[in-house]
């Protein structure tokens, strides 16, 4: 990526680009949290009423794990930039690709600043 906004910025003629240029990514992995893992979990069903008229149920233990097999959740993340630049020629961009579909989001910023 960064190869490729260069040459886009360096000018027709010029060797170097008219900007500085960082890029930084960070992904965001979607899981379990980590507090529920391996927890036991204890569902209950009815199975009917005993002699006396009162409900009777049986209770199930089983890993929070395998109840949580499918579920995806996002871990916690804050991502902060700033800068003292010049706002007519310098700036940032971001992006988020969700990629919700593979368990993980990446989050890619660019930043450039004029020579």
């Amino acid at each position: 990526m960064l190869k490729a906004v260069m040459s886009e910025a360096t000018p027709q003629g010029a060797t170097t680009p008219a900007y500085k240029f960082a890029v930084n990514s960070t992904i965001v992995q979607h899981v379990v949290p980590t507090s529920q893992l391996n927890k036991a979990t204890s569902t209950s069903t009815s199975t009917g009423t005993g002699p006396e008229g009162e409900s009777t149920s049986s209770e199930a233990v089983a890993p929070a794990s395998a109840s949580k097999k499918g579920q995806a959740g996002r871990r916690g993340m804050h991502s902060a930039t700033a800068g003292y630049w010049n706002e007519k020629t310098d700036g940032m961009w971001s992006f988020k690709y969700d990629g919700e579909a593979k368990g993980l989001d990446v989050v890619i910023m660019l930043i450039w600043i004029a020579l």
